[in-house]
């Protein structure tokens, strides 16, 4: 069975993964974070629908192909979820993607089901600082610090300029009454109101 670690993007999931991970593994050595994190992987990933069809076995997708593969994951979540819990464990996936139904050729495909999921820890962060994180991305300091030494490959590329941004940004210095102007901050709270007056961030 699978239990998701889900969030939006720049919500504090790498960061949950990371605490959760030396936790499950046992693992607190703190130049080994990164590598022991990464035992908690990403979903959905190439490597899921290998098996169930020969598109993805491309070791690059070509502009034409890129709907198709996107098609083709869609309509295999289900299946490809069943596979990997064939071997009868709990299985933890890191995703950002949102429980839901998509439309496919007169079809509903759902992300997952409860015969696949035995739970999900749902990251949820103050979106004004999502705001500020993804600015730049389009134990916080020992993270950033094995980040520079190359040991952390989920980092943006800028489209423009090939540079790499940091994936490990401001850290605690990420206040968004600092960074978010009023008006962008108003518009948040009043679309979001209710969510965040649940989790206390208003």
């Amino acid at each position: 069975m699978i239990l998701w670690l889900a969030s939006y993007p720049k919500s504090g999931n790498t960061w949950v993964r990371t605490i959760l991970a030396q936790i499950i593994y046992n693992n607190f050595d703190s130049e080994k974070v990164i590598e022991t994190s990464k035992k908690i992987r990403l979903y959905p990933s190439k490597k899921d629908f290998l098996e169930l069809d020969e598109d993805f076995k491309l070791s690059t997708y070509p502009p034409n192909k890129k709907k198709l593969i996107l098609d083709k994951t869609i309509s295999n979540w289900e299946i490809s979820q069943d596979l990997i819990n064939l071997n009868n464990k709990i299985n933890i996936f890191k995703t950002h993607n949102m429980l839901c139904k998509i439309p496919f050729k007169d079809q509903e495909y759902a992300f997952t089901n409860i015969d696949n999921t035995i739970g999900v820890i749902h990251v949820v962060r103050d979106p004004r600082n999502v705001i500020t994180s993804l600015i730049n991305h389009f134990s916080f300091e020992n993270l950033k610090s094995l980040e520079t030494q190359g040991l952390f490959d989920e980092n943006a590329v800028s489209k423009t300029t090939s540079e790499v941004k940091n994936f490990f940004n401001l850290g605690k210095e990420n206040k968004w009454q600092n960074l978010v102007q009023t008006k962008t901050s108003n518009q948040i709270e009043k679309f979001f109101q209710n969510e965040m007056k649940d989790l206390g961030y208003i």
